[in-house]
């Protein structure tokens, strides 16, 4: 049963600069973003904004205003830790042909892709096997055809990790009547991508960089020492190895 309020809730100014510079200045940094899983590891990020840009001789602006970090680290309690599983294959097809030699395939899918960061999937996906039926007329040997182009990445489910991608082979020419059999061989494979569509790896070993040229010796005469130095070129990541060794 109150009144509403009334009035004006900001109001502007002018005003000068009597100095005429003026540094950069960030804006504090948000909250961080709610993290999409509770285990197994994912990324949250959070911002800033640039309050007042540098005028005059002032600091220009110099610093991120996007920031991630690691977030739901802890292990899932069903988290298999490893490769790549993939299913159990399927029972063997019928044979392809009505008589003669022919061929019978059998499949296996991706049952539970790498975690991130892990090794990714490596493997046969379809298998081939000769079958025979009864003759036909004249023989024919069987001939296997040349590998199709890699098919595009696809990335690991997760922000980062390790992609996959895959290609595929047949049979050109089937036996027939009596002739010789395709030797068994893969038809379908699957190989990890790294970077793949630009996604970054989770487990990311640190890494130094070339050491300086050796300083100059600490003493005029007699027994003294040189130092020389190195800088971390690539920090690790939350699963990766710290670089090997020390900066000294």
């Amino acid at each position: 049963g109150g009144s509403p309020c009334e009035g004006i809730m900001r109001e502007t100014r002018p005003c000068t600069d009597k100095v005429g510079h003026r540094n950069c200045m960030f804006s504090t940094w948000s909250m961080w973003t709610v993290c999409p899983v509770t285990c197994g590891g994912a990324q949250r990020s959070r911002s800033r904004s640039i309050e007042a840009h540098a005028k005059g001789d002032g600091l220009r602006c110099k610093g991120h205003l996007l920031e991630n970090g690691v977030c739901g680290q802890e292990q899932c309690p069903d988290a298999k830790l490893g490769t790549c599983e993939l299913s159990a294959w399927s029972g063997w097809s019928i044979c392809m042909v009505t008589c003669g030699m022919g061929t019978q395939t059998r499949n296996r899918s991706i049952a539970q892709p790498a975690p991130g960061g892990l090794e990714g999937c490596k493997g046969a996906l379809q298998d081939m096997r000769p079958c025979q039926v009864q003759p036909c007329g004249q023989a024919v040997d069987c001939r296997w055809g040349e590998w199709q182009h890699w098919t595009d990445c696809t990335p690991s489910p997760d922000m980062c990790g390790v992609g996959y991608k895959r290609r595929q082979r047949g049979i050109d020419v089937l036996p027939k009547d009596g002739g010789q059999l395709c030797p068994p061989r893969t038809r379908e494979e699957v190989v990890p991508v790294v970077n793949c569509k630009g996604q970054p790896q989770c487990c990311i070993n640190g890494e130094w960089a070339d050491w300086n040229s050796w300083g100059t010796c600490s003493a005029t005469c007699g027994l003294g020492s040189k130092q020389r130095h190195r800088k971390l070129l690539v920090k690790e990541t939350w699963c990766g190895e710290p670089a090997p060794g020390s900066d000294r």
